[in-house]
C-alpha cells in the first residue's frame, strides 16, 4: 500500500513529460512549416507574396502619394489590420492574416510603419471625408 502513491506520482510525471514533449514537437513542426494553413486534404499550402491583401496594399500605395502604414494589432473582437493613410488624409483599412505580407512591401516602397495602438492616427486622417475607394 505504501508503494501506490509513488506509482501514481511516477505515472503523473510520465504523462506530464510526454504531454509537454508532444506539445513542443507540435509547435516546432508548425513553426518550421511557416504555420501555413492546411487544405481539406490535410496538405499545408504556403502563402505566396501575392493575394488579395497584397494586391490591395500595392494598389493603394501606387495610386496615392506620401503613404504611411498604421498597424492595428489583433484583438479578441478584431483581426490584424493595417490602415494606409496618404498625404491628403485619404485612408483605407485592410485586414491581414499576418504582417508577413506587409513587411516586404513597405521595405521596397520606403513606407513608414507605425503601431496605431501606441501613436494613434494622424490628424489629416480625421479631416478627410472617409475611407478612400482604393
Amino acid at each position: 500500500m505504501r508503494l501506490l502513491p509513488w506509482v501514481l506520482i511516477a505515472l503523473l510525471v510520465y504523462v506530464v513529460i510526454t504531454g509537454v514533449t508532444s506539445a513542443r514537437s507540435y509547435v516546432l513542426r508548425n513553426r518550421r512549416s511557416g504555420g501555413a494553413p492546411r487544405t481539406s486534404d490535410g496538405v499545408r499550402r504556403a502563402r505566396g507574396p501575392s493575394g488579395p491583401t497584397h494586391d490591395a496594399i500595392i494598389a493603394f500605395i501606387e495610386s496615392h502619394e506620401g503613404v504611411e502604414a498604421y498597424v492595428e494589432p489583433r484583438t479578441v473582437v478584431s483581426p490584424l489590420t493595417v490602415v494606409l493613410v496618404d498625404a491628403d488624409g485619404a485612408w483605407r483599412r485592410i485586414e491581414m492574416h499576418d504582417d508577413r505580407v506587409l513587411r516586404p512591401i513597405v521595405r521596397s516602397h520606403g513606407i513608414r510603419v507605425f503601431d496605431a495602438s501606441l501613436v494613434g492616427y494622424p490628424p489629416r486622417m480625421r479631416r478627410s471625408e472617409g475611407p478612400a475607394d482604393g
